[in-house]
């Protein structure tokens, strides 16, 4: 008899341990208290606005649709929408839901990622959508059923209390970042100040300027801002403008004044107060920013660190945008990328008339982009790994065997046969390479 009352309280403890009772008419089999979520699941528990699935289990690792999130929010079916929802539409539905808030300032390279640009202002100053690293948002990924609760929860408590911007960027990638542009002097120790001398030094280098055209006597806050934004946007060499330049001192010139003017109309906010002086940290801060408007001759850097690749060392920067394989498929060359991006820097004008001469060959059935970070030579010959755009004929019919998969857009290799070692890049000893994987 005494077994098996021990057996039943046994068995009474085990199923308390995987049911939770929320409300009088509400029991939940597969979350507790021990669940991250817990205390947002109750409320809306609480609340009838969820009641969890006719098995019992309210499934927090689920994808939540766009019709379970609409009826999370206001306890109401109103559509039949069985496509998961994406971030962007989620905080985009509780950013309405919650009188449409405005007036939230943060940098650009936040509000870029979303149509919705002051709905993403209110999820990251709020703190309810900042990301893992304070800079992407995955505005695309899905959302959890327990995820989406507590967005939800956190929305209608007011405020999480969110860090900015500047307090939320990962040191690993503002180091990422300073590695990559290599403009100032010494290596990055976020603290140490930037004086007037490596400003002027890091601003010249950057975009080539020339010593008669600027001077630079101060390196306060907002001297870096606009001189970066001016050497960035001259690197960057496509016309700008901006609507409101006089907003901006003169102090370096009309041209200075309209780069900036434009950077900080496109969402560049400084790190700290205009006068203060400027760390490393404040430098990559300002860069990382400035990134995301011209990128380096165009490309970006790829600024989620989960896309890297384990060989990420092995070249000059990781690109956003750019599939993973093109870095790990090996170039056939004894030599890493990363040793041949000065010359491939330099050398843009001889290595773009290559491949368009290379294109030319082709009748015009396909056109190529010159990457230099993906550039790799050595005593032979040099590979450059470009993306290639086909227009009427299949990839396959051009380049034959190994592009039966090729889609439309992919990235492949081209070989020049010999190395480069002038401005003057033959094409007879030339040859397209193989197929790396499509785009």
């Amino acid at each position: 008899m005494i077994k098996k009352i021990v057996s039943l309280i046994t068995a009474v403890a085990v199923m308390l341990c995987f049911t939770t009772v929320f409300a009088e008419d509400v029991t939940l089999t597969d979350i507790d208290a021990s669940h991250w979520a817990y205390q947002a699941i109750t409320q809306l528990v609480a609340q009838k606005t969820v009641n969890g699935f006719p098995d019992g289990t309210f499934r927090p690792a689920g994808t939540v649709t766009t019709d379970e999130f609409e009826k999370m929010i206001t306890g109401v079916w109103t559509t039949d929408t069985p496509t998961p929802i994406s971030r962007e539409d989620a905080l985009g539905m509780l950013w309405d839901n919650n009188g449409k808030p405005t007036g939230y300032k943060v940098p650009g390279i936040i509000t870029s990622q979303m149509k919705n640009a002051e709905a993403a202002a209110w999820g990251y100053a709020t703190g309810l959508m900042q990301g893992n690293d304070g800079v992407n948002l995955r505005p695309m990924d899905t959302l959890t059923r327990a995820e989406a609760a507590t967005l939800i929860v956190r929305a209608a408590n007011g405020e999480a209390n969110g860090k900015t911007f500047f307090e939320m960027v990962s040191e690993d990638l503002l180091k990422i970042v300073w590695d990559t542009y290599d403009i100032f002097d010494g290596e990055y120790v976020a603290t140490d100040i930037i004086d007037a001398e490596m400003l002027f030094n890091a601003v010249t280098k950057l975009s080539d300027l020339r010593t008669p055209v600027l001077e630079v006597k101060t390196a306060t806050m907002e001297d870096a801002a606009v001189l970066l934004a001016h050497a960035c946007a001259l690197q960057y060499k496509s016309s700008i403008s901006a609507n409101a330049a006089e907003s901006v001192t003169e102090k370096y010139g009309k041209i200075a004044q309209i780069n900036a003017a434009y950077s900080f109309e496109n969402g560049l906010t400084l790190p700290g107060a205009a006068d203060a002086a400027v760390t490393k940290r404040d430098a990559a801060l300002l860069l990382i920013q400035l990134d995301d408007l011209f990128g380096i001759n165009g490309f970006k850097i790829c600024k989620d660190l989960t896309l890297y690749p384990a060989n990420s060392d092995d070249f000059a920067f990781i690109i956003e945008g750019i599939p993973t394989q093109v870095y790990t498929t090996a170039f056939d060359v004894t030599r890493k990328p990363v040793d041949t991006y000065k010359l491939a820097y330099n050398f843009q004008i001889p290595f773009k008339t290559f491949v368009s001469s290379m294109a030319g060959k082709l009748g015009g059935k396909a056109k190529f982009e010159y990457i230099p970070s993906l550039v790799c030579q050595d005593s032979s010959e040099a590979i450059l790994r470009v993306k290639c755009t086909m227009n009427d004929a299949s990839a396959y019919e051009v380049f034959g065997a190994g592009y039966e998969s090729a889609g439309k857009m992919f990235y492949m290799d081209i070989h020049t046969g010999e190395p480069v070692t002038n401005t003057y890049i033959p094409t007879e000893t030339a040859k397209f390479g193989k197929f790396i994987c499509n785009n």
